[in-house]
């Protein structure tokens, strides 16, 4: 009975471990650039910050200082490789669909101190998007 009990336990470690190891393979989500193509961003590189099953949360990037009469948010470094024209960040987050077309931009950047303002916008409510209304 005791031998019966210790194998029950060694079996019981052995399932725990291995479940361990398989959660541990799993790909952890990197922020990363994409230039989505819809109506709403029209081609315009985003910072995608987050996901879920259906859809991407992102933060807009441009070189406007305003868009649609809303101040943007300067950033300390154009992100993209190469550029030196000031660019900014929309101040509220979008959420895009997966199913969108879109591009990774691999070699773009973010400051340390752009993540930071990335982080705070990431905290507010995300834009309505005219599908939404």
């Amino acid at each position: 009975m005791v031998i019966l009990g210790i194998c029950i336990a060694a079996f019981i470690v052995l399932l725990v471990v291995i479940l361990l190891l398989i959660r541990r393979h799993k790909k952890k989500f990197e922020p990363h650039f994409r230039k989505f193509h819809d109506k709403e961003t029209q081609g315009h590189p985003q910072y995608v910050y987050g996901k879920n099953k259906k859809n991407f949360k992102s933060i807009g990037i441009t070189s406007a200082p305003k868009t649609d009469g809303i101040k943007n948010i300067p950033m300390e470094r154009n992100p993209e490789p190469g550029k030196s024209k000031q660019a900014f960040m929309l101040p509220r987050p979008n959420r895009i669909p997966k199913k969108t077309r879109n591009k990774k931009l691999p070699d773009w950047t973010l400051t340390e101190e752009d993540k930071k303002k990335a982080k705070k916008i990431a905290r507010k409510r995300p834009r309505r998007t005219k599908k939404e209304d």
